[in-house]
């Protein structure tokens, strides 16, 4: 398994998981009307360098792998702040690549990256209660939940959606990651 830049290649791939319920049945957004156009688009922008979003925060989206250079998944740091010195986590991955430890590895290999590269000192993420396999997921990789009102994540939660979340946060000084 290795992490890699996007590449147009993909995008096939990437529009299946995006078109499997059973992968996407928990997200916030609604894949299943995009296209391959949409997937084609994406990765364009993935990468271009430097790219920023409407705030003015940074992002990496990296495309998973196997051996084989197959696309298996992206996992991301979205919203680099570096004043903040955090970001946001993203990951999804293809049914295919689920189970066989792909997500973990990519995981902390993104974790590195955003530790190491971009002197980071946390990352966080949100995962709706229903979603009870990304749930074990993490759980069984020793990620921390806190409390939605934790001050180290408190400026990045959302409040305007009424689905209930569980939030999960990896500091740079935890020795596991």
């Amino acid at each position: 398994m290795k992490l890699r830049p996007l590449n147009i290649n993909d995008a096939e791939l990437m529009l299946e998981w995006m078109h499997d319920d059973s992968v996407v049945h928990h997200l916030d957004k609604d894949f299943s009307k995009l296209t391959l156009e949409d997937c084609k688009n994406f990765i364009e922008a993935a990468g271009l360098m430097n790219q920023k979003s409407t705030d003015d925060r940074e992002f990496i989206h990296m495309a998973i792998a196997d051996d084989n250079d197959e696309y298996l998944g992206t996992v991301s740091l979205k919203d680099i702040d570096r004043e903040d010195k955090s970001a946001e986590f993203g990951i999804s991955i293809r049914v295919k690549a689920m189970g066989c430890g792909v997500a973990s590895e990519a995981m902390c290999q993104i974790i590195k990256v955003g530790f190491e590269d971009y002197g980071l000192d946390k990352i966080f993420w949100y995962v709706n209660a229903e979603n009870k396999r990304a749930l074990r997921f993490y759980e069984k990789n020793g990620y921390q939940v806190v409390e939605d009102t934790d001050l180290r994540i408190s400026n990045h939660v959302k409040t305007a959606e009424n689905r209930k979340y569980i939030w999960f946060l990896v500091e740079k000084n935890d020795a596991k990651h």
